[in-house]
């Protein structure tokens, strides 16, 4: 448990509490971190319609890539439970 703690630490958690951190101050990526501007980056965001298309433009990504995947996949595990079908074990 402990080397996947660790791990979950280091690439996960850390990296995630990075970048809330970040977000409330004006930093370019390099250099000091100084310029504490705190909300107001969060508030600049929810006010660009850029952002609302990038919203938009994922939940439908995602809702597309559902409805398409999880029927066809369905249908091949279906196929490949059928005695007919010759060759399965290759794909299984």
């Amino acid at each position: 448990m402990a080397p996947f703690l660790l791990l979950y630490l280091g690439f996960t958690m850390w990296p995630l509490v990075a970048t809330v951190y970040y977000s409330f101050f004006d930093w370019s990526g390099s250099g000091p971190i100084d310029n504490f501007v705190g909300t107001d980056n969060y508030g600049s965001i929810l006010g660009d319609s850029l952002f609302w298309l990038a919203v938009a433009n994922t939940l439908i990504f995602a809702v597309l890539t559902t409805a398409i995947k999880l029927p066809l996949s369905l249908v091949v595990a279906v196929l490949f439970t059928r005695k007919w079908l010759r060759g399965k074990r290759v794909f299984r």
